[in-house]
């Protein structure tokens, strides 16, 4: 049984049936069990059945920032993130009324005026 199993190192998890090749084991499992089919990020323990998003993952674990503002030399992993961070260039700010202080989300204002601007009553 040894030599059988060193002879196809590469086991479909499904089944169990042993294939000599990964290659092999990639085309039986997409041919029989494509919806069983997870992909494994080999520096964590992400799992996906989307191959293109396994490849968007091992992204994140470099060090590459391929993506740069142009206004501000902030550099991003992902154009995604890119066009989010673009967005901090022209949504308008809000000032808040006590102090010079600006912020992009009327929640966060809110936030600061309460921690910073609200009186603490008196016990």
């Amino acid at each position: 049984h040894r030599k059988h199993y060193e002879s196809h190192p590469y086991v479909c998890d499904v089944c169990k049936k042993g294939f000599s090749f990964a290659s092999q084991l990639r085309m039986h499992q997409n041919r029989f069990h494509k919806k069983y089919i997870v992909w494994n990020c080999n520096m964590c323990r992400y799992r996906t059945p989307n191959k293109w998003d396994l490849k968007t993952h091992i992204i994140s674990h470099s060090g590459e920032r391929n993506f740069t503002c142009e206004l501000c030399g902030v550099s991003t992993k992902f154009s995604s993130s890119l066009a989010v961070h673009r967005r901090t260039h022209s949504v308008p700010t809000i000032t808040c009324p006590y102090c010079p202080k600006e912020f992009r989300e009327n929640y966060l204002l809110k936030c600061h005026v309460i921690k910073f601007h609200t009186e603490e009553e008196s016990l």
